[in-house]
């Protein structure tokens, strides 16, 4: 072989070889959890008042909270204290797992209050989102076990090339010691007890799980409150830095929060008729300006 031969064939070897190395890491490595989860989920019928592809467009509020939780993000953790049926699991959770097991696979553990609800959600509405965002072929065994029984996709656990998903119940102490995890999805945190069996809140022994991966460790808690002045979910949001979402007037442009209110400050406005039943179509919305916000400008 000549020389020149030689060397065009060493040149196209090492193009071959990094070009190897390149498709071996994932495309979209940069992508936002948001971004990622437009891009892949479809929500089906069952789980969503909103059948199809799915956009923020309807949620705008949680773009920002779920991008927060970005692999390269400086933040380690995120407090979410909403309202009921705010479709936060869908928008939050579920998609951050997606976007986890796709794009920045790590050990993940997903919990909520009862052992057998964790459960139920990974078998319905996390095996849901899997099949629709095509990342099904993923959910694959790391291992086989010495009696040729594969593990890898059950209620309890998923696994996927760099990681797993663990999913349980936080009402037993010994349980939540047998595993460290990067990841950390606590799931109506409410309900979790102060103290466990004497060994110390729930959260504070999910927290100790995280503690191997603290410098890049990942910590979600999201709930709906329920006792003022004794829920986790406001002590967790009150350590945060109190982030809210503002929206605008449609009328002023003045952005705020909006507030159920009270009689003189702003929020919703209604009167009742002399049997003390509500007048539907007195029901409105006042601005921190006074404006008068009717329904059809809810939008």
């Amino acid at each position: 072989m000549a020389k020149a031969e030689l060397l065009h064939f060493e040149r196209e070897s090492i193009e071959w070889f990094f070009q190897k190395i390149e498709d071996s890491f994932p495309k979209d490595v940069y992508i936002l959890p948001s971004e990622w989860n437009e891009k892949n989920r479809i929500l089906t019928p069952e789980y969503s008042p909103k059948p199809g592809v799915f956009s923020y467009d309807e949620s705008p509020y949680w773009r920002e909270v779920v991008d927060c939780l970005a692999a390269d993000s400086e933040i380690t953790e995120v407090s979410v204290m909403k309202g009921a049926q705010m479709g936060a699991t869908v928008a939050i959770l579920e998609a951050y797992l997606g976007y986890r097991i796709d794009i920045a696979p790590a050990p993940i553990l997903y919990t909520s209050a009862d052992n057998e609800l964790a459960q139920d959600n990974m078998s319905q509405r996390i095996d849901s989102m899997i099949k629709t965002t095509n990342i099904g072929s993923k959910i694959k065994p790391n291992t086989v076990k010495k009696n040729g029984r594969k593990t890898g996709d059950t209620k309890r656990e998923k696994e996927f090339p760099g990681g797993f998903i663990s999913a349980m119940g936080v009402k037993n102490p010994g349980k939540l010691r047998q595993k460290g995890y990067k990841v950390l999805l606590a799931d109506e945190i409410d309900e979790y007890a102060k103290d466990l069996r004497g060994q110390g809140s729930a959260l504070s022994l999910l927290d100790a799980r995280t503690q191997a991966f603290s410098i890049d460790s990942k910590k979600l808690y999201i709930s709906t409150p329920t006792i003022e002045g004794n829920s986790n979910i406001q002590n967790k949001y009150d350590e945060g830095t109190k982030e809210k979402y503002e929206v605008p007037c449609p009328i002023c442009g003045e952005f705020q929060t909006l507030d159920m209110g009270e009689e003189t400050t702003a929020g919703l406005k209604f009167e009742r008729d002399k049997d003390k039943q509500l007048i539907e179509e007195s029901v409105y919305y006042q601005c921190v300006n006074g404006c008068r916000i009717e329904e059809h400008q809810k939008k």
